[in-house]
């Protein structure tokens, strides 16, 4: 990459404006542990709502990119479908 000494100075540049230290995304993301079965089910309920809240779509269901219809129709999804990769060949 012959412009990654303009991407370094950016970060230099955005943690000094920002007063921070570290690479650009540190601490961004995290997790929890989810122990009650009540809770679970309130964060599948939100996480397939936000398509709806932003106003992307007017059901859940009719958002492409959501698992919403196969827990609610109780279907599996395969992971495990047969593709031809780019060279061809026959992968699993």
């Amino acid at each position: 990459m012959k412009n990654f000494g303009l991407f370094i100075s950016f970060f230099r540049y955005f943690n000094k404006k920002y007063k921070r230290v570290g690479h650009l995304f540190q601490d961004r993301f995290k997790s929890e542990v989810v122990e009650e079965d009540n809770y679970v089910l309130s964060l599948a309920r939100y996480i397939h709502q936000n398509p709806v809240k932003a106003g992307i779509v007017k059901k859940a269901a009719a958002y492409g990119w959501s698992s919403y219809n196969c827990y609610l129709n109780n279907i599996g999804v395969n992971l495990t479908h047969e593709y031809k990769n780019t060279r061809g060949r026959q992968t699993a």
